[in-house]
Parts: C-alpha cells; sequence; structure tokens
C-alpha cells in the first residue's frame, strides 16, 4: 500500500511540472483541467486511504481470530483435563470395587439359653459300704452369644482364601479364660475375636487329570459332618466330627479322582499337623521336661458312592495317626519328674462316616458313623513324686504296658417336613456310643456336653424352625450316661447322667 501511494504522488508531481513546461511551450491548461487532475487525485487517494484502514482493520480480525482460536484451545485443553482427572478418580473407584468384590464377607449372630441338669452317683465304696447318695446340680438359663465374621477372598484364578473370627461368650461373664488353643474359638471366653479358621487354597495341576489343592494355615476342622445336618448348614469342614472335630493348623493335599474313578465327588487328601515343645518366654529353647514333639498324619478318601439306590450317599474312610504321643507334662502341678519315657505309645484311629441327604428324593437325611480306636502303649507309666510320695501317671489305661482298643458309633435321621407355610421345618434325631476306653478328638465341637466323646451313651432330638431365610430357631434336648470317665489310672466307671436342653436363635447376613 505504502508503494502504491508513493507511485501516485509521484505521478502527481510529474503531471504539475510537465503541464508547467507545456503551457510555457504552448497555449497552457484551463483551470478547469487542472481542478479535474487534482479531484482525481484525491479520489486516488481516499481510495488509497479507505484501502489502508481495511487493510488495518483486517490485521485485526485476524489478530482477534487468534486470540479467540488460543482462547478456545486453552478452554478445551482444559475441559480435557478434568475429564481425564474425572476419569481416573472413576477408575480408582472401580478398581477399588473390583477389589472389594473379590472379598466376601458373611457374618453369623448365635443367641442360645442352655438349661442343664447334672447328677452323678459314685461306685467307690467308703468303709466298705458304697456310696449312694450321688450329686445333683442344675444350672437354670445360662445364656451366650457366638458371633462369627466369615471372609473369603478370591484371590486369582487358582489361589483362595478362607477365613473365620469367632466371638463366643456367656452373657455378662468376663471371667472364664480358655487357655487351650484347640478350641479357643468354640468355647465361651470373652470378648475377644479368635482366629477360628484362615487357610489358603492352592489349584493346580500336574497331570490333566489329577486336579489337585495345596491348602495351608489354620484349617477347616471343626463343624464336621454330620453337624450341617443339626447346624442346617452345607458341609464345614474336612473330616467327620466323630474322626475329628477340634481346631488345629497345618498343612493339606487334595486330590480330585473323578476322572480316574469315574465316581462324583471322589478325592483322596493328605493332612501333616504337629505340636511342638517351646519355651513361652524363649521361643529357641524348649521345657525343662525336653519334650518330644506330637505329629499328626490324617489321610482321607471320600466320593459318592456308585448305583441307582446309593448315588445320594457320600462314604468317607478317615484313618489318623499318632507316632510316639509324648509324655505328659505334669510339673506345673508341683510334682517333680523321676522317670520320663520320651514317648507313651502310638496312637491311631480309622473311622468310616456314610451321610445322605433327601435320600433316593425323599424328605429324610440320615448318616451313619463307626471308628476305631487302637492305642500300643510302650516304656512303662510316667512316674513323678509328690515329696516322698511316688505318682505313676499312665495314659488311659493302668500300667501304660498294655495296649487298649474301643469303638464308637454315631447314628442320626433327620425329617424335612414339607409344610411351606411354617417354612418346611426339620426334626432330627442321633444316638451315639462310646465304649470303655474310647478317646475322642471332639474337643471344639458346638454341643456344649460334647457328646461324641461319651463312654457311654447319648440321646440328642431337636427341631429346626426357619423364621426367614436369614433368622432361624432351633430347640433341643440332650441326654449323655457316661460310664467311665478319663482316670490317672485309666478309666474310673461312673453313673453320671447330664441332661440339656436348649433354645437358639441363628442370624446370619
Amino acid at each position: 500500500m505504502k508503494r502504491l501511494k508513493t507511485v501516485i504522488i509521484y505521478t502527481a508531481l510529474v503531471l504539475l511540472l510537465g503541464g508547467g513546461s507545456i503551457a510555457g511551450a504552448a497555449d497552457g491548461i484551463s483551470r478547469a483541467e487542472f481542478m479535474k487532475v487534482l479531484q482525481e487525485l484525491k479520489t486516488v487517494q481516499d481510495k488509497v486511504e479507505n484501502l489502508s484502514r481495511e487493510n488495518r482493520d483486517l490485521r485485526r480480525e485476524i489478530s482477534d481470530l487468534k486470540t479467540s482460536d488460543a482462547v478456545v484451545q486453552d478452554a478445551t485443553i482444559n475441559d480435557l483435563k478434568e475429564d481425564v482427572e474425572e476419569l481416573s478418580e472413576l477408575m480408582t473407584t472401580v478398581e477399588r470395587k473390583s477389589m472389594m468384590d473379590r472379598i466376601q464377607f458373611g457374618a453369623e449372630l448365635r443367641t442360645r439359653a442352655d438349661w442343664f441338669d447334672y447328677n452323678e452317683r459314685a461306685s467307690s465304696s467308703i468303709w466298705g459300704r458304697r456310696n449312694r447318695r450321688g450329686k445333683g446340680e442344675e444350672v437354670r438359663a445360662l445364656v451366650s452369644n457366638r458371633f462369627r465374621l466369615n471372609l473369603k477372598a478370591q484371590i486369582s484364578d487358582n489361589l483362595q482364601f478362607h477365613g473365620r473370627l469367632t466371638m463366643h461368650k456367656n452373657w455378662m461373664d468376663n471371667d472364664m479364660p480358655d487357655f487351650m488353643d484347640y478350641r479357643a474359638s468354640r468355647r465361651p471366653s470373652d470378648n475377644d475375636l479368635n482366629v477360628e479358621r484362615a487357610y489358603i487354597d492352592y489349584f493346580f495341576s500336574l497331570h490333566e487329570k489329577l486336579p489337585m489343592a495345596l491348602s495351608f494355615g489354620r484349617l477347616p476342622m471343626a463343624d464336621g459332618l454330620p453337624t450341617d445336618l443339626r447346624e442346617n448348614t452345607p458341609r464345614k469342614a474336612t473330616f467327620p466330627s466323630l474322626a475329628y472335630d477340634t481346631e488345629g493348623d497345618g498343612v493339606g493335599l487334595s486330590i480330585v479322582l473323578d476322572k480316574v474313578t469315574g465316581l462324583k465327588n471322589s478325592a483322596l487328601r493328605f493332612i501333616y499337623m504337629r505340636t511342638v515343645d517351646d519355651n513361652d518366654m524363649y521361643p529357641y529353647r524348649t521345657t525343662e521336661l525336653n519334650l518330644e514333639e506330637t505329629n499328626y498324619y490324617i489321610t482321607q478318601f471320600e466320593t459318592m458312592l456308585p448305583g441307582k439306590y446309593l448315588q445320594d450317599i457320600l462314604f468317607i474312610t478317615n484313618f489318623i495317626i499318632l507316632p510316639d504321643v509324648p509324655s505328659m507334662d505334669l510339673t506345673g502341678q508341683g510334682l517333680t519328674p523321676i522317670d520320663l519315657p520320651e514317648s507313651m505309645g502310638d496312637m491311631w484311629y480309622l473311622t468310616f462316616f456314610m451321610q445322605a441327604k433327601n435320600f433316593l428324593g425323599s424328605n429324610f437325611d440320615w448318616f451313619f458313623g463307626f471308628s476305631y480306636y487302637d492305642l500300643d502303649t510302650h516304656g512303662g507309666p510316667v512316674k513323678y513324686g509328690l515329696g516322698p510320695i511316688p505318682i505313676n501317671i499312665t495314659f488311659n489305661n493302668k500300667d501304660n504296658r498294655s495296649n487298649k482298643k474301643a469303638t464308637a458309633y454315631h447314628v442320626g435321621l433327620r425329617y424335612n417336613i414339607p409344610v411351606s407355610i411354617l417354612n418346611n421345618p426339620k426334626f432330627g434325631i442321633e444316638y451315639n456310643h462310646g465304649s470303655k476306653y474310647w478317646l475322642a478328638n471332639t474337643g471344639a465341637s458346638e454341643d456344649p456336653l460334647n457328646k461324641l466323646a461319651t463312654r457311654g451313651y447319648a440321646w440328642d432330638f431337636y427341631y429346626i424352625q426357619p423364621i426367614n431365610r436369614n433368622l432361624t430357631m432351633r430347640f433341643g434336648y440332650t441326654f449323655v450316661r457316661n460310664r467311665y470317665k478319663m482316670g490317672m489310672a485309666g478309666p474310673d466307671h461312673v453313673r453320671q447322667k447330664i441332661q440339656n436342653t436348649y433354645l437358639l436363635l441363628d442370624a446370619k447376613f
């Protein structure tokens, strides 16, 4: 534009100067023509100024447009940043929820009231005359609360965690500590949450026909079959209660045999547990008696039986051996050790168990269990001294030199009452019997009388009334008649009768 303006001015000057020379040479230019030329020059100048002005306006618009684009771009970037932050927060929430979805929580609360009646008549004689007076005691409406927090986590495709924390407490009772670790969460004690079970299942396969699972931790030992019938729950433990019903820590291997045997739910299990003599204050030292460790070796085979009339029956064979049971430590009782053999003997159990639910499509559930116990003693009795008085301690016999055998069986039936208006209640009856030398592994039984440990017989009746899907009421009566009880010189004869009438409410959510 500047160049064009310069050219126009230069042309006008030339015309003016040139016009003077011609006028001097000729007749000249009239005033009107000169004014006309000036007017044309002015018009050209105005056009140039207009073009300059338009050029400035255009430059300004371009600048404003660039500024507007920058603002829009910045706003877009800010919006994108906000979207990214929102998506990040959303993804964090989704990831947290995904992790929480892997962990399943469940809870149970039971309130139970028990009415106990105890009566014992001693068979020993006093000064040659038999004592027939006996002893009777009653406990009325002992109420307890049991709270359980159940945990399950699918850590990965082949790794699972199972856990259960339990609080068991009598109402307003804080003075019943229980130091027996194998039943700490199974007996009413205090407000503490005890770890009843906490174990990992790792699933793998060394062969396509032999899927396996390695389990380790505090294993599911308590609430064994047929507790599920009386508790009205699915199966909760590995072993039958008649074989083993205590809390325990160990490692186990389960091998699924369905593809090998062709039988449904066929499996072979191996469990190893142990207890070790250690010093509570100094774990790297032993106690004064330097007791050997106790090892538990358990093998179990289970399967659903084949055949048209047997297909509803679960069959289990269980074998438990405790080699070299260590001598008893009674030093804390004020006794002085004199002769302590390293082992009091070898002990083993063989248990057979069968159970069927809705047998042959009926409303009946039933079970049968039989257990054989064998104690091979050796080494003689454990000898202590109470001052100058010698005391011999034996293990389930009189001299700790003779082998002892025992048997126990447990049978029961449950009928599912098909009355929908009552939510299909259930009625059950159980009977069990133990011989003179029967020694049960049932210290953590949910039954407060631990009836499967009786050396005599027991009857159990119960009625289950579902209120809704989360709340159940159970009313029951248990009668136990003990003929023998554990004694330091072998089983002592006793005439003992224990009765328990109870009512409980179970809430599960």
